[in-house]
């Protein structure tokens, strides 16, 4: 039963890849400006159903800033809304959901100390995006921000937020 069902769903959903990049807002880590730079690039799945449509992706997500390296896995879960528009090969969505990020490794690049990171932290991502849907497959772009609303740091309230610019193809 557990196979049908689970075939069921495949058969309403797509396939893809997805990559994405923009910038982060720090608020004082250190008292420095850390100019981070994220970057992400994954698989995702969506599940459509009529107006709403489920995804779920996982992501390497890198942070880089004058003075260190983060990696991580990211695994956002969103459920977006099909915003009614009347032309047949564009699809509009608005969606939130929620993104845990597991800490692979950091990097300080010699000028600080050693950072003590949770091993996960947690997101909440809003989108607005589009989708041309070009028969087999469909280009998707978005603009995500992303609030952190856990801890990074242990013992460090400092948050990193990102706007990121995404782009996919879903077959």
């Amino acid at each position: 039963m557990l196979i049908l069902c689970s075939s069921q769903a495949f058969a309403f959903g797509s396939f893809g890849v997805r990559v994405g990049s923009g910038l982060a807002f720090d608020d004082g880590f250190k008292g420095d400006d850390l100019n981070p730079v994220p970057l992400a690039v994954g698989a995702g799945y969506q599940l459509d159903l009529v107006l709403l449509k489920l995804e779920a992706d996982a992501l390497y997500h890198r942070t880089s800033t004058d003075y260190f390296t983060l990696n991580q896995i990211s695994v956002p879960v969103l459920a977006k809304f099909a915003l009614p528009i009347p032309l047949p090969l564009l699809g509009l969505s608005l969606g939130a959901g929620v993104e845990p990020r597991f800490n692979l490794s950091a990097s300080d690049r010699g000028q600080m100390e050693e950072l003590d990171l949770e091993s996960t932290s947690f997101y909440i991502p809003v989108m607005l995006g589009a989708q041309f849907n070009l028969g087999v497959l469909a280009l998707n772009i978005e603009i995500r921000y992303e609030h952190q609303v856990s801890r990074l740091i242990k013992d460090h309230d400092s948050k990193i937020n990102d706007l990121m610019f995404m782009g996919g193809v879903f077959f």
